[in-house]
This record gives structure tokens, sequence and C-alpha cells, in this order.
């Protein structure tokens, strides 16, 4: 008898448990529709006249093209899309022809299923993309993830890399903490699920992790902002899996080796405030590659590009000059 009581007990607090659980995501998921209503659109993070998209390899990439001259090549990050060169864009587009993408999986390019996110695959398909443009000698600039991706395609196709620009870049899976490392696995792990994460995404989760990508904490974040790196995620499921599959291809991929593989010139900016990839590496980065250039802001976060555009293209300019 007891035993029946008991099981009865259990299962009573594991259905209330169950509801409590399906009345906070649904309440999550509500609010969530309630905010792509208000507020996302096709044009959310550029004008739309200014949204350019081509098929790559099956894949529907969006992009940018900006001025006249020398091809500059911009690769946003994880999580993020080429909302984070706006600021750069206008300047070294005065006297280069700058192109900015959304990688495969984020911003407004496609997000497809059981597609390699792989820092291997974006290379790819980055290098297709400019190819498809005769475009054959560009620089790449890349921050974060970006970098990685950067590095990447100088290896796979130096034939078209004529410089290297590593903002904050990733590189080396130590970087990151164990911590950082475990989630990973329990992301990738939830994959199958991903649509239940999907609420947990939205404006004020954003809010609240966007200023550690700053250094200053005077650096200002407007509504324009946090709906802009939101606004992807608006779209289901698909962005989600994306993400993390992305987050795979760089926690496991090491490019040290591939670092000696490297033939282009190389400039290295750091901020000695980045919060997720601290500025130390990217030293660590430069003296592995001993005739690259190294510069880092005193008060930069890890989007320097950001925070600093003007410090960012005067170090471009220069570099690229020299």
């Amino acid at each position: 008898m007891f035993h029946g009581h008991f099981f009865i007990l259990v299962l009573g607090f594991s259905l209330l448990g169950f509801l409590i659980f399906c009345l906070i995501w649904g309440s999550a998921h509500i609010y969530r529709l309630i905010q792509a209503k208000k507020i996302f659109s096709a044009d959310t993070y550029f004008p739309h006249a200014r949204s350019l998209f081509k098929i790559i390899d099956g894949c529907r990439l969006h992009y940018l093209k900006e001025g006249d001259g020398q091809n500059i090549l911009l690769i946003h990050g994880l999580g993020a899309n080429i909302y984070c060169w706006r600021k750069l864009i206008p300047v070294l587009a005065q006297h280069y022809r700058v192109w900015a993408v959304d990688l495969k999986g984020f911003g407004l390019s496609d997000k497809p299923r059981n597609s390699s996110y792989s820092l291997k695959s974006q290379a790819e398909l980055l290098s297709h993309f400019m190819e498809s443009e005769k475009i054959r000698k560009f620089t790449v600039v890349g921050n974060s993830m970006g970098g990685a991706i950067a590095i990447q395609l100088e290896v796979d196709r130096p034939d078209l890399v004529e410089n290297l620009v590593l903002i904050n870049s990733a590189h080396d899976p130590e970087m990151f903490s164990p911590q950082l490392r475990t989630f990973a696995k329990f992301m990738k792990a939830a994959v199958p699920a991903a649509g239940l994460f999907t609420p947990v995404v939205n404006v004020k989760s954003v809010s609240f992790f966007l200023p550690k990508i700053y250094g200053s904490e005077n650096y200002e974040i407007t509504p324009e902002d946090v709906h802009a790196y939101v606004a992807p995620y608006m779209e289901g499921a698909d962005s989600h899996r994306a993400f993390v599959a992305a987050s795979e291809g760089m926690l496991w991929n090491n490019l040290t080796e591939n670092l000696k593989k490297i033939q282009s010139r190389v400039l290295i900016l750091c901020g000695a405030k980045d919060n997720l990839l601290p500025a130390h590496f990217g030293k660590k980065l430069h003296e592995t590659l001993p005739g690259s250039a190294y510069f880092v802001h005193p008060t930069g976060g890890h989007h320097l590009q950001e925070e600093e555009p003007e410090w960012v293209a005067k170090h471009i300019e220069e570099f690229l000059g020299s």
C-alpha cells in the first residue's frame, strides 16, 4: 500500500513539474512570437536596397558590396551577422571595395539542415562566392570565428588570399573555457530538440549578453543593435541548429598546425578588454606568426569593429599600404 501511494505521489509531482514547464515554455514562446511580429523584417539591420543575394553551391547567401578599389572580404563571428560591420564598411569603402557576407546559417543567408557548418565548409563556400564575382585576389578580415574561417580560407586557397586581418580571432580550442566546451557538448546532444530552446533567445536574453562583447561599459547599445542580433533567431529552429553546428566546428577544430602553412601577410588586432577571447591569445598568435603585425586597443572588447571602427580602419589601411 505504501509503495502505491509513493508511486502516485511521484507521478503527481512529475505531472505538476511538466505542467509548470509547459506553462513557462508556452509563455516564453508567445512572448517571442509577439516580438517577432512587432519588430522584425528582412531589412532589420541594413536598408533593403543595399542587400544582395546569390546562390552558391545551392545555398542562398546574403551580402553587401560597397566602394571601389582593392577587394576586402569581411567575415563575422559566431552568432553575429554582417550588422557587426556597419560602422567599419563606410570607412573602408572610401578607399576599397568591401564585401560583407552573412555566413551560411547566419543573418539572412540560408540555414539548411543536414549541412556542414565546419570552418572548412564555410571557407570553401566563401571562396566559391568570391570566384563567382570574378575576384581572384583579396584581403580577408575575420572577427572571432570569422578569423578562424579566414585562416582556413587562406590555408585552403592561398591563391585567392593576399592578406589576412584577424580581429580577436579564434584558432585554438584551448582559448575557450572547459565549461564552455562542456556546454557545447550538451548543446550538440540537444540539437534534435532545438525547437524547445528557441523561446530562450529573445530581446531580453540578447540584451543581457550583448554588453559582454564590448570592452567599454560606456558603449551605447541601441534597441536597433539588439533587434539586429536577435532577428535571425526569430525565424525558427533552423537558425539555432546552425549556431550549434557552427560552434562545434569552432570549439573542436584546432588550427595551430595550419598556422605554419600561412603564406599571406598577417595583421592581428586585439581588444585588451575582450571578455570572450582574452588578448593574450592574440599575442600568442602573433608569436606563432613571426612576420605578423600586432596591435592591441587598450579599452576595446571582442567586437573592435563596432567599438573602434576608425582605429581598426586606420591599422588596416596602414597595413595594406605598407
